[in-house]
């Protein structure tokens, strides 16, 4: 809950502090891109190291998997073409079970200078621990979009990406663990630029 409360603050504080922007192709300064996701899961195996018996590799249910996400970005234009920022957010795994809190840097990429351009994306992060599902994790999505404008004000993103994520449950990290869990899937987003 704590989260949910941190990103309407800061939501708040960006349109705030947007609003007083001049750039008609949102494409310099500071922005803010909030966005909804619904992932289509494809894999998720829970490997685990068992001593005196070796790897195992367990493929989990993922038949009646629903992924819905919500993170806010807030960034820099570096140039009308690169942008910078750091991202938080809430991702609910349903069947399984894995409710995440993505902390992220959002690197991505615009094609034109202009109200509408395609853009490529790099989210790269740790997971922040919510529950005792799990101890320590990492994220990573990349993908390709579009930012367009719905109305003359109101400018919006929609994107598709790949999305991976490493769950550790062990105390140690991902890489180290003896115990782990990998979410695959594909997302589809649509956003709002502030």
């Amino acid at each position: 809950m704590k989260i949910f409360y941190i990103i309407t603050i800061c939501l708040g504080c960006s349109m705030i502090a947007n609003g007083q922007q001049e750039d008609e192709f949102k494409n310099e300064e500071f922005f803010n891109i909030t966005k909804f996701t619904y992932i289509s899961l494809n894999s998720a195996e829970l490997e685990e190291f068992r001593e005196g018996q070796g790897l195992f590799r367990t493929d989990l249910d993922t038949d009646n998997s629903q992924v819905y996400s919500l993170k806010t970005i807030f960034g820099y234009f570096l140039s009308p073409h690169w942008s910078l920022g750091a991202g938080i957010g809430l991702d609910g795994y349903h069947n399984p079970n894995f409710n995440t809190a993505p902390l992220f840097i959002d690197i991505r990429g615009y094609f034109v200078d202009g109200k509408n351009t395609s853009f490529a994306f790099l989210d790269l992060g740790t997971l922040l621990k919510l529950s005792n599902e799990f101890e320590k994790g990492y994220m990573l999505e990349t993908g390709v979009g579009y930012k367009f404008f719905a109305s003359e004000n109101i400018a919006m993103v929609f994107s598709i990406n790949a999305s991976f994520k490493g769950l550790s449950l062990t105390n140690q990290n991902y890489t180290e663990s003896d115990r782990i869990v990998d979410l695959r899937g594909v997302g589809f987003t649509l956003g709002f630029i502030f």
